[in-house]
C-alpha cells in the first residue's frame, strides 16, 4: 500500500507495485495507473500497441509528430525527452512520466523535480534493439495488458529471430561492410548504438564499430579509405519534418541520395559502383519501427538470402494492427 498526494491536505492511500526500469532504478507505480506523460515516441508506439493511449495526458512534440493523429488532443509537455516542459508536467500531475535514462531523457532533473510531488519517473530505453521486447512486457504488466504486450513482443522477436538465424552462419569474410551515416553529414555510429545493433543483427559489419565515441564524426577520406560495400543515410527531421509518413512520393529521399552520389571521390566507392546506396527516413528508426528497418537492412545486405522477406506488409501490419494508424508514406529509397 502506498500513498498519493492529493489536491487537499490528506494523503490518499493507493495500491502500488515495484518495477525495475532501464536505468536500473526501482520505481513504485500505482495500480492501476490512471494517467501518463510520455516524452519519447518509442514508448508512445508501445502504448498505442497496448491500446493504452487513452491514459496519456501529456506527450512531447516528437511523440505527437511520429504518431499523428494519435495524440493530437493531448497536452504538449516539451519538444522531446531531453527538453521537457517541467511546469506543464507538474500542472498535469500524471501518475507516471516515461522518458529515456540518463541525460538523453533528462532523468536526473525529472526525478529531482517530480518525485517529491509524487509523480513517478520511469526510464524506458526502447530505442535499443535488445530492450524493446522487455520494455513492451514491462508496460504490459504495469498497465494490466499482458496479453496484448506478449503479442506485440512476439511480433518483434519473431522478425529479429528469423533474420539473426539466417545470417548466423555467415563467415566474417563474407559479411557486408557498412557505413551508416546519421542525420548530420559524415556523422556515423559506433558500438553500443541503435544503428550498430541493426547492422549487426542484419549480419553486417559496422565500419565505425571501433571508433572511440558513440556518434563519431569521420572525414571524407575515412569513408573513401574504408570503401564500404553498403552505404545507408538517415534523413532527419530538418529535411522531413513529418517523417516518411508525411511523404507522398520519394522525391525528397531521392534528392538526398543524389547528393551522396555526387560527393567528391564517392564515384569510386564500391557501394556506389554496385548501386548499394540507400536512404531511410528518421521515423523508421527507434521503437518497434526498428523491426522494419532491420528487415530493410537484411534485404539490402543479402538480397538473395532474404528474397522472401518483404518489409512493406510487415510495416503495414505494425502501423495498422498494432498502432491503430493509417499506413501511408515513403520511408526508404530506392
Amino acid at each position: 500500500m502506498g500513498y498519493r498526494v492529493g489536491s487537499g491536505p490528506l494523503l490518499v492511500p493507493e495500491n502500488t507495485f515495484t518495477v525495475v526500469d532501464d536505468s536500473g532504478k526501482y520505481v513504485e507505480v500505482p495500480r492501476p495507473v490512471r494517467s501518463l506523460a510520455v516524452l519519447h515516441s518509442d514508448a508512445g508506439e508501445i502504448l498505442c500497441a497496448l491500446g493504452a493511449e487513452n491514459l496519456v495526458v501529456g506527450a512531447s512534440d516528437s511523440v505527437k509528430t511520429k504518431l499523428v493523429p494519435r495524440f493530437d488532443n493531448v497536452a504538449g509537455v516539451g519538444k522531446e525527452a531531453h527538453k521537457p516542459n517541467y511546469e506543464k508536467i507538474v500542472e498535469l500531475r500524471p501518475d507516471v512520466v516515461i522518458t529515456y535514462s540518463g541525460s538523453t531523457g533528462s532523468e536526473e532533473q525529472l526525478r529531482s523535480r517530480l518525485e517529491p510531488l509524487g509523480i513517478r519517473v520511469l526510464c524506458l530505453d526502447a530505442y535499443k534493439l535488445e530492450l524493446i521486447p522487455k520494455d513492451i512486457r514491462l508496460l504490459g504488466l504495469m498497465l494490466g495488458r499482458e496479453e496484448r504486450a506478449e503479442e506485440y513482443a512476439k511480433f518483434f522477436e519473431n522478425l529479429v529471430g528469423l533474420i539473426e538465424n539466417r545470417v548466423s552462419g555467415l563467415p566474417a569474410e563474407n559479411r557486408v561492410r557498412v557505413y551508416w551515416e546519421g542525420r548530420q553529414d559524415y556523422r556515423t555510429a559506433s558500438y553500443g548504438t541503435m544503428v550498430h545493433s541493426i547492422i549487426t543483427a542484419a549480419g553486417g559489419l559496422n565500419l565505425a564499430a571501433g571508433e572511440p565515441t558513440l556518434y563519431p564524426s569521420v572525414s571524407p577520406e575515412w569513408v573513401v579509405k574504408k570503401d564500404p560495400d553498403v552505404i545507408i543515410k538517415t534523413v532527419g527531421s530538418s529535411v522531413l519534418s513529418g517523417g516518411g509518413r508525411g511523404l507522398t512520393d520519394p522525391g525528397p529521399l531521392q534528392q538526398v541520395r543524389e547528393a551522396l552520389l555526387n560527393r567528391p571521390g564517392w564515384s569510386e566507392l564500391r557501394a556506389v559502383k554496385e548501386n548499394r546506396v540507400y536512404v531511410v527516413s528518421w521515423d523508421l528508426l527507434g521503437g518497434g519501427s526498428q523491426a522494419v528497418a532491420l528487415c530493410y537492412a537484411a534485404r539490402w545486405f543479402y538480397p538473395s538470402l532474404f528474397q522472401d522477406l518483404d518489409p512493406l506488409p510487415l510495416h503495414r501490419q505494425l502501423v495498422e494492427n498494432f498502432w491503430g494508424l493509417e499506413y501511408r508514406g515513403v520511408f526508404t529509397y530506392p
